[in-house]
């Protein structure tokens, strides 16, 4: 591996994150109404979605060779685990069908949710690397 540091994102990369962080977050804590009178997911998964785009802003403003980026890892890899489980255990099943042409519905849902699962055992796989990294305070590239 190199010791070489890579670039850090542009700017602009955060003030985009900030705008997609803020919209659901705000509608997570019903300061701005939500149009949709049949929504299915709870305010704190809406509010937890706005919340990674926030902490990403976070991840690409701190020095990738912090532990405060491991802390954010974290954060972010916990919060996918956490919306994934979500879809796997509680959402209605109209709701997370693939829709696939060649397969029946029963099929087409639990194909989504076995999806769904897998997400949450690979989030919170690396969140538990994450944070092994964070408590060690091991470095990237043997810095």
């Amino acid at each position: 591996m190199s010791n070489k540091r890579l670039n850090p994102p542009h700017p602009l990369w955060g003030w985009f994150c900030i705008i997609l962080g803020v919209i659901p977050l705000l509608v997570g804590l019903g300061i701005i109404q939500a149009d949709q009178p049949d929504k299915d997911a709870p305010m704190v998964i809406v509010s937890l979605a706005g919340l990674i785009f926030l902490i990403s802003v976070i991840m690409i403003l701190i020095d990738n060779y912090s532990r405060a980026h491991f802390y954010c890892a974290v954060l972010i890899c916990l919060s996918f685990a956490l919306v994934s489980g979500w879809a796997t255990i509680t959402a209605s099943l109209e709701n997370i069908s693939g829709g696939l042409p060649f397969v029946s519905d029963e099929t087409s849902i639990l194909l989504a949710r076995l999806l769904f699962e897998f997400g949450v055992i690979i989030s919170g796989g690396l969140a538990i690397y994450a944070l092994k990294e964070f408590i060690l305070g091991n470095k990237i590239n043997g810095e």
